[in-house]
């Protein structure tokens, strides 16, 4: 099982130029929106309650009267050291011992950027959270379990468990291309 650090995964969220790339993509993704990121992954308890990053897309309104509407996405950083695996982790339970749901349930993103970095390419997934919870409901027993811990500043380990979804399978494949849904690799 793997054991991840808690502070080098909160570095890897934080990288500042990493960040400037992602809200370009954005930005060109949801071209009558403007990015602003919501910080959230500075606390350790923040984590435990499930809030991770988010950013927010706002479309600002003309006057004091019109309606402003906010989409919010959640992003998902796999480690560099991890990147070069040809899936998708998806969490269904956040910590094991307390019976806590992962993210795929209790998420209220709009969208999940989902985003690796193998070998010096910035590879970006795009998905609508609604869509994707719907269509995890109905597939997951069809992939394999994947735990994980993840090592906090405090000794502490935590076990999460997470779907197993190769990014070339058939019935993901299909999900993405009958959703229209988002991909970018870039070069770093």
């Amino acid at each position: 099982m793997a054991i991840h650090d808690y502070n080098e995964k909160l570095e890897e969220s934080q990288d500042k130029e990493l960040q400037k790339q992602l809200n370009t993509i954005y930005e060109g993704f949801f071209p009558d929106k403007s990015v602003v990121r919501m910080d959230y992954l500075d606390k350790e308890e923040f984590q435990r309650s499930g809030r991770d990053l988010r950013v927010v897309l706002h479309k600002p309104g003309k006057n004091l009267f019109e309606i402003v509407f906010f989409e919010t996405i959640e992003e998902k950083i796999r480690s560099p050291k991890r990147s070069h695996y040809k899936d998708i982790l998806i969490e269904y339970l956040s910590n094991v011992a307390w019976g806590t749901l992962g993210w795929i349930y209790t998420s209220k993103a709009d969208w999940l950027s989902y985003v690796k970095q193998p070998n010096g390419y910035l590879e970006v997934l795009i998905l609508s959270m609604p869509d994707l919870k719907a269509w995890f409901l109905v597939n997951r027993s069809k992939y394999e379990d994947r735990a994980s811990q993840t090592l906090l500043s405090n000794g502490k380990t935590y076990t999460t468990m997470n779907k197993v979804v190769p990014v070339e399978d058939e019935l993901f494949r299909n999900f993405i291309r009958a959703h229209g849904f988002y991909y970018k690799k870039i070069e770093l």
